[in-house]
């Protein structure tokens, strides 16, 4: 019975280590590549997002639904702009977009939007220097968005929203 339970024992301290690199590695996860979910999500197709964070920087360049679940964070990290929408009847929703680039000649966004009928709804916008960027965005509906305005490099204050071109579009309580 002793030797058992002395088996026993030498069992769990050498597996010890091993739970707790697991438990390590868990905690330190990558963040999911958003791009190769968006390049397999079919045209008109619907992306669910779970909670977790996806890393931004992305293209979308056909028709589609991204939604996000309660948690769900599209991080460029600082270094571009977050969404780049270059597609018509493209709908964006519930996500927490955050850490775009800084560079106002490159005007780093949380979403660029530079095709017609674009949604953009129920959003949390954190960390970016313009917030949602309309290009030639006829027919687009940004509204139900929460966008904070931080300081820009130079000090100065950036847009929540910014137009460029005389487009129709619906804006409502952002």
């Amino acid at each position: 019975m002793m030797r058992r339970l002395a088996l026993v024992a030498a069992g769990a301290a050498l597996l010890a280590p091993i739970a707790s690199g697991v438990a390590a590695a868990q905690t330190d996860i990558e963040p999911r590549d958003l791009q190769a979910l968006i390049d397999t999500t079919g045209t008109g197709g619907e992306l669910v997002l779970p909670a977790g964070t996806y890393s931004g920087g992305v293209e979308i360049t056909r028709p589609l639904t991204i939604r996000g679940q309660d948690g769900t964070v599209v991080d460029a990290f600082g270094e571009s702009t977050v969404n780049t929408v270059e597609a018509p009847d493209v709908t964006l929703t519930n996500l927490i977009i955050r850490n775009s680039g800084d560079s106002l000649d490159r005007e780093h966004s949380g979403v660029e939007a530079n095709a017609p009928r674009v949604t953009i709804t129920n959003n949390v916008f954190e960390d970016v220097l313009f917030g949602v960027f309309l290009r030639g965005a006829e027919g687009s509906l940004v509204s139900n968005n929460e966008i904070g305005a931080p300081s820009g490099p130079s000090g100065s204050t950036i847009a929540g929203i910014l137009l460029l071109g005389e487009i129709s579009r619906n804006l409502a309580s952002n």
